[in-house]
């Protein structure tokens, strides 16, 4: 009898302490999402040029308009110049790309691994 309710307890205990880790972990997954959610979600394009006339619309280049090369017109931000490309101001960034790509997919890694413990966990208490 005593080795039941022992039994019973520690159960009990695990239990809680799987749910106190599976809350840290939920935390822990909508404060990465709440973090990364911007990288990848779809943009909206609301940027709005105004012209005096419809021909002036029929005739308007983007590539003119922000004077920039067809690679950078999808860029919403930080779109640089062509005389910026051409002094080589973009060059003074391309060390860090590498370490902001790596350091993003760190982020996703770490977020998919707590998800994947959350939903073990999850598993264990429905168990």
């Amino acid at each position: 009898f005593i080795e039941e309710e022992f039994r019973k307890i520690i159960k009990t205990q695990n239990q809680s302490i799987v749910k106190v880790q599976l809350k840290k972990d939920m935390n822990k997954v909508e404060k990465l999402q709440s973090e990364l959610h911007m990288i990848d979600a779809p943009k909206n394009n609301n940027h709005k040029i105004f012209v005096k006339s419809k021909e002036d619309l029929e005739n308007f280049d983007a590539m003119e308009y922000f004077d920039t090369v067809p690679e950078l017109l999808g860029q919403k931000h930080n779109r640089l110049k062509k005389n910026q490309l051409e002094t080589h101001l973009i060059n003074k960034g391309d060390a860090n790309l590498p370490r902001v790509m790596s350091k993003t997919k760190q982020a996703y890694k770490k977020l998919a691994d707590k998800i994947e413990t959350k939903k073990k966990m999850e598993d264990l208490l429905l168990t």
